[in-house]
């Protein structure tokens, strides 16, 4: 399983010598990220049980405030078929949090649901971590 997601690193030559405290490096970590306006990555999260392997290609894009946009496609094999299911996704774009699960956009009542909702049918791909 492969997960990505925003992180941010403070390596030893960003310091230049100075001993950071890990209060500090934290600090300095939270500054960086702050400092973003925006933010995409791309990934593939594959599964495996019994002789059935499903593959989610997905694409993220945050931007602030409030701006999110997460797409993913799954393909389900088997070794007697295999399925694909059109692409699927969450977003927000400061009008409302919307599922689409291929029945048309939901407009959900908060971005915690659309994202709960999405995780779940995404394979783990809209997963969030507090």
């Amino acid at each position: 399983m492969l997960v990505s997601g925003a992180t941010t690193a403070v390596r030893a030559n960003d310091a230049a010598g100075d001993n950071l405290s890990p209060g500090q490096i934290f600090k300095k970590a939270q500054e960086n990220y702050a400092s973003l306006a925006s933010y995409s990555d791309e990934g593939k999260i594959v599964a495996t049980m019994n002789d059935t392997t499903t593959t989610t290609t997905f694409t993220i894009r945050l931007a602030r405030t409030n701006f999110y946009q997460i797409e993913w496609e799954q393909t389900i094999e088997s070794s007697y078929s295999t399925n694909n299911a059109e692409a699927q996704g969450v977003w927000s774009s400061g009008a409302g949090n919307f599922l689409e699960m291929g029945r048309g956009p939901q407009n959900e009542e908060s971005r915690d649901i659309a994202l709960a909702k999405a995780t779940e049918i995404s394979g783990g791909a809209a997963g969030t971590t507090s």
